[in-house]
Parts: C-alpha cells; sequence; structure tokens
C-alpha cells in the first residue's frame, strides 16, 4: 500500500489539508489517528488535529499550525490504522515532500 497522489489546500487562519489518495481501497470502519501524522516546519512538530475519509482510496489530514503549511509530513505506525480492503496496511514513512 503506498501513496499515489497528494495535494495541499491552505484552509485560511493558520489551517492546511493534505489530501492523500492511496493506491488501493483503503477500509471505511477505521478512522486513522491523527496523533500519528507529523508536520514538521523547521524545527517545530505539528500533529495533525483530525482526519477524514475521501471515497474509496482517499484521506485528508488537517494541520492546525501557525504559519506555512508543513516542509515535511511523517506517518508513524507503530501500529499502523490505514489499512486496505485487502488487509495491507500503510507503512512508516516521510509522506511530504
Amino acid at each position: 500500500m503506498s501513496v499515489e497522489t497528494l495535494n495541499w489546500v491552505n484552509l485560511g487562519k493558520g489551517q492546511h489539508r493534505l489530501d492523500l489518495t492511496f493506491n488501493q481501497a483503503i477500509r471505511n470502519d477505521l478512522i486513522p489517528d491523527p496523533t500519528k501524522w507529523i508536520g514538521i516546519n523547521g524545527m517545530v512538530a505539528i500533529f495533525a488535529s483530525a482526519t477524514a475519509l475521501i471515497g474509496f482510496s482517499g484521506l485528508s489530514v488537517f494541520f492546525d499550525t501557525i504559519g506555512p503549511q508543513p516542509d515535511q509530513v511523517d506517518y508513524t505506525n507503530a501500529p499502523s490504522d490505514v489499512q486496505s480492503v485487502t488487509g495491507r496496511f500503510l507503512p512508516a514513512q516521510t509522506i511530504y515532500p
């Protein structure tokens, strides 16, 4: 299971959303824990504030920051809570850049 596309959306007032599309359909009965998604601005770590599923293979991750969108986004999967309908899990990784 891997990320196919990603898109940053500036929501204004320091809020940003990262929309991800995966190469497989994801289980819609699991809502991913936002604290496993970490944005980094310089030396400051920012945990995501919320997640939301999009369709069959998408996920939105919301960040509340003071300043620009994070320079880097990491997913820590201990344990992974993003799972495909075929049982594959999203591995820990740097999602962006």
